[in-house]
């Protein structure tokens, strides 16, 4: 791989991420400027347990799958494996939050968080999927450009 082609594609992934970074940033200030505090609060909250429930079905995969997929071979392999292999831990952890669901909504401060986290969680987890896949081919930047996109395309 040529040194341009990394630089560009470095480049890349550091303009997507800012931009996500501000659009979240901008997101929550919008949030906090147009409700009150105890929305803002519910939102954290909601927030932390997406991504301690993301913890609980990343253990490293996403990073291993990465890995797997930048060095070129059998690409949608390992991406299929770890996708796979996050959704069957997620399956059990989806389990125990709904066996949870009454101290979970009592923490949260809302009763009908439960359905909202769990959607929520696998959203972010298919969302961290197709960023591993794409970032493991250095095309992270492509997203924003082509609607129709295949991560895992030649």
């Amino acid at each position: 791989m040529s040194y341009t082609k990394i630089l560009r594609s470095s480049i890349g992934t550091f303009a997507t991420r800012i931009g996500l970074s501000v659009a979240i940033f901008l997101g929550v200030f919008y949030l906090a400027a147009a409700t009150e505090p105890l929305v803002l609060g519910i939102y954290s909250l909601f927030v932390a347990v997406v991504r301690v429930l993301d913890l609980l079905t990343n253990l490293g995969i996403v990073e291993a799958a990465q890995k797997r997929i930048s060095e070129g071979t059998e690409r949608a392999e390992f991406f299929t494996a770890a996708l796979l292999v996050r959704l069957g831990l997620f399956a059990p952890v989806g389990i125990i939050v709904i066996i949870f669901h009454q101290q979970i909504a009592a923490y949260v401060g809302r009763d009908l968080v439960v359905p909202f986290l769990l959607a929520g969680a696998f959203c972010y987890l298919i969302r961290k999927a197709i960023e591993a896949g794409l970032i493991g081919k250095r095309t992270l930047h492509r997203l924003a450009c082509s609607s129709s996109y295949s991560p895992l395309g030649s």
